[in-house]
């Protein structure tokens, strides 16, 4: 069974709180959280409640690691046996460490667990952390100055790459199909067209950008 010992060291605090971390980007790892005492029936396996966001080893998406220790292998902090341990030494507890990443796909306060179990007993770390949204900006390179025809009007784009939305302010002007379309008038008219992009669980909204045309 696991023993008595500890999981994690005196600096980690239950739950660990990565703190605030933007979508996409990945917290710097946890690192050398060691299986400081333990005494087991077999291999230890570690595995994340949500490996996508509370990842083990790796910044990549990992549900887990085994470490094949063995039946009645016993280790403390220092990697010397245990005075209870009978047979089997894992030698220097160093190996045996592992990393936990956070890395959130939301904007959003996460909580999960570690679970450390040789399939009979486990142990867990709780983990925690929040996903900060990234701003985001339109860009519209269109001259406000020319007289618009179909074939000059440039769309606007978002450094999120997440798809602009329009507000136009006459019937003229449509957009569809990535385009914009003029109908026919007899006279110039005005227009003015508010390129929009809402944000989205990862994104917050941009700053919206509005240009006036003849």
């Amino acid at each position: 069974l696991l023993a008595e010992g500890t999981y994690g060291t005196t600096a980690y605090s239950t739950p660990f709180d990565f703190e605030s971390v933007y979508v996409g980007e990945t917290a710097t790892a946890v690192d050398n959280v060691q299986l400081r005492s333990f005494l087991t029936n077999g291999d230890i396996t570690i595995t994340s409640s949500d490996p996508q966001v509370f990842r083990i080893n790796s910044a990549d998406n990992t549900s887990g690691v085994t470490y094949n220790v063995g039946a009645n292998a016993c280790a403390s902090a220092n990697g010397a046996a245990n005075a209870t341990c009978s047979t089997g030494v894992l030698g220097n507890i160093s190996k045996y460490n592992f990393s936990i990443y956070f890395c959130p796909a939301e904007g959003k306060d996460y909580t999960g667990t570690i679970t450390i179990s040789d399939g009979t007993s486990t142990a867990t770390i709780a983990v925690k952390g929040t996903g900060l949204k990234k701003s985001q900006t339109i860009t519209w390179n269109q001259d406000q100055t020319t007289i618009l025809s179909n074939a000059t009007i440039a769309t606007a784009s978002s450094d999120s790459e997440l798809p602009v939305t329009y507000e136009i302010s006459n019937s003229l002007v449509s957009f569809s199909d990535g385009s914009f379309h003029i109908g026919e008038t007899t006279a110039p008219v005005s227009v003015s067209i508010t390129a929009k992009q809402d944000g989205n669980n990862a994104s917050h909204a941009a700053e919206s950008v509005t240009k006036n045309f003849t």
